[in-house]
């Protein structure tokens, strides 16, 4: 059994990957289920299998091999590793609950002036886009967010008000996003 294959540089990817899936699933060549293609995103899927079906040694009916992207093999990988599959909320999922984690972390300081032009969600979102981004960036790289000291001398209001509370913001964050079961995509990796 062959772990990994080679197509040489001067061939057809997806043409010389559907020759070696034919080659190797032999006689049989209409089961191919027992194969596992990892690309680096979905498309080239799409021209495996329009390959695949016309392929001169392929018979009908044919079962495919199990084509999946990278992501989806390392979003698998961590549910074995977890023992349980963990949901992946869209972005504008992360940004409300970045919000509310948000509101909490400004309701704990009494004093601040600034609570309520926080409290509109659509003020929000885009600071809450590069949160969510900040996070997952910071996740990869195995960083823990801090509360940044006195950034009002360097950014706006605004700007000032969330670095302040960037390390308790995202303490929040992490903490609803394990009651919930979640996980974002920086998380996973």
């Amino acid at each position: 059994m062959r772990a990994i294959e080679l197509i040489p540089w001067d061939q057809d990817l997806i043409s010389g990957l559907a020759d070696m899936l034919v080659q190797d699933a032999g006689a049989s060549a209409s089961d191919m289920s027992s194969h596992l293609v990892v690309f680096p995103h979905r498309r080239p899927a799409r021209y495996l299998m329009h390959s695949l079906t016309r392929h001169p040694g392929v018979t009908t009916p044919l079962l495919p091999p199990e084509i999946v992207s990278i992501s989806e093999l390392f979003q698998r990988l961590g549910t074995m590793a977890h023992g349980r599959p963990k949901g992946l909320p869209t972005l504008l999922d992360r940004t409300a609950l970045l919000h509310d984690c948000l509101l909490k972390a400004l309701a704990r300081d009494k004093n601040d002036g600034g609570f309520a032009a926080w409290s509109e969600a659509r003020f929000f979102y885009p600071w809450g886009v590069r949160l969510a981004s900040l996070y997952d960036e910071l996740c990869r790289h195995l960083i823990p967010p801090q509360d940044i000291a006195y950034p009002e001398e360097y950014v706006e209001p605004a700007a000032a008000q969330i670095l302040s509370r960037l390390g308790r913001i995202f303490s929040l964050f992490q903490k609803a996003l394990e009651e919930r079961n979640w996980a974002t995509p920086g998380s996973l990796v």
